[in-house]
């Protein structure tokens, strides 16, 4: 068994328990996650950002969700989506969507049809499922015609929060 034996222990002798117990419990970690407080965190935080990024035709940049993320669609009233799978190689005018035989693009003329496309699933479809607990659980049911998926520019999203 391996026993956590804090730094300051190791540099600074013995203890006694409560001061032990102060010191260890003062010890901090860094995380990935922005923190308003710390004056250094927005440029990791971009930078996790950044790198979901990808260039646009025109220079710009398309921001992507990642596997995971929870989204909502930005021309509908609420509905939390969940992302099964983001292609930032493919683009909405050339996704076909097999029961129309048209294209990511053709069911949305007000995004660009070069936008990278995402696919996803409604949140309210997938809490009817029993059980599922991973992005993994959503595709094998996709898989099966158990639950809807649907692909979308990635330009109508808009991040929501969270994640599975």
């Amino acid at each position: 068994m391996k026993v956590f034996v804090p730094s300051v222990v190791r540099h600074f002798g013995r203890f006694s328990g409560r001061e032990w117990l102060r010191t260890a419990l003062m010890q901090t970690t860094k995380t990935t996650r922005h923190d308003s407080t710390d004056p250094t965190a927005s440029a990791g935080w971009r930078a996790e950002y950044t790198a979901n990024a990808v260039a646009v035709p025109d220079g710009g940049s398309e921001l992507l969700p990642k596997v995971g993320d929870r989204v909502t669609d930005r021309e509908a009233d609420g509905g939390e989506l969940i992302v099964l799978d983001v292609h930032p190689e493919a683009h909405a005018g050339g996704w076909e969507i097999r029961s129309t035989g048209r294209t990511v693009a053709d069911h949305n003329p007000e995004y660009r049809a070069d936008s990278a496309v995402v696919e996803a699933v409604y949140g309210e479809d997938a809490d009817r499922l029993p059980a599922w607990r991973t992005v993994a659980d959503l595709r094998d049911a996709v898989k099966t015609d158990t639950l809807a998926s649907y692909a979308f520019p990635a330009a109508r999203l808009a991040f929501s929060g969270g994640e599975v």
